[in-house]
């Protein structure tokens, strides 16, 4: 789940950092492969979306995956891949016109189902609950950079569902995308990604669902 609180972060961190400088390499076996299917209750804003996708790409890069975006129920050719996430994305996913902050309540911005105790491949996205948590940072923005900041603000957030998703866990660390809960300038602000010890599980756990084996290399 991804919630944001207008007012303040709040830090659900339950591991703790990794010590020491692992790093990761592939024994001769292919990238994993993540298809991600999209369906949106309405036509979305395709310059956002676009933005979301390159968000999402920036901030797993280093687990080593590769992402096929498809649209769901789009006719096209079945394709295989190692692993699979559904988003369905709720509201309106454009910017449009300023909306103003009804309270500083926690707002619930994106949330993975659960099935018999485990984490699903099915997430949802709340767009109109994210265009108003960043509205109030916009206000001076000329309309492309407050869909550029839209488009940001969906990939942390879909981000942080396909850490659930592709890691098969509920937990949350204590800093970056993988937070528990996030500020409203987390989502727009430049150079905020995943922490090394979300990266390292992630490219871990997907490389041994594809089958091959990782080496720690110190």
């Amino acid at each position: 789940m991804f919630r944001v609180p207008l007012a303040a972060a709040l830090s659900a961190g339950l591991w703790s950092i990794a010590s020491g400088q692992t790093q990761w390499v592939a024994d001769g076996h292919a990238a994993p492969r993540i298809g991600i299917y999209l369906d949106f209750d309405r036509d979305p804003s395709k310059s956002s979306i676009q933005t979301m996708q390159r968000e999402v790409a920036a901030a797993l890069d280093a687990t080593g995956a590769q992402f096929s975006w498809l649209t769901l129920n789009s006719g096209k050719r079945t394709e295989t891949f190692d692993e699979l996430a559904i988003l369905h994305f709720l509201g309106d996913c454009r910017m449009g016109k300023l909306v103003e902050i009804p309270g500083v309540e926690p707002m619930t911005l994106g949330e993975t189902e659960m099935v018999s105790g485990g984490v699903s491949a099915y997430s949802c996205v709340e767009c109109d609950q994210i265009r108003t948590c960043i509205s109030g940072l916009l206000g001076s923005a000329c309309p492309r950079d407050r869909e550029t900041a839209f488009g940001r603000a969906l990939g942390r957030v879909v981000a942080h569902e396909l850490y659930h998703i592709l890691g098969k866990t509920t937990e949350h660390t204590r800093s970056g995308i993988s937070k528990g809960a996030q500020t409203s300038f987390d989502l727009i602000r430049e150079n905020f990604h995943f922490d090394r010890q979300a990266l390292l599980w992630l490219r871990q756990r997907l490389f041994s669902a594809a089958g091959g084996v990782l080496a720690a290399d110190r």
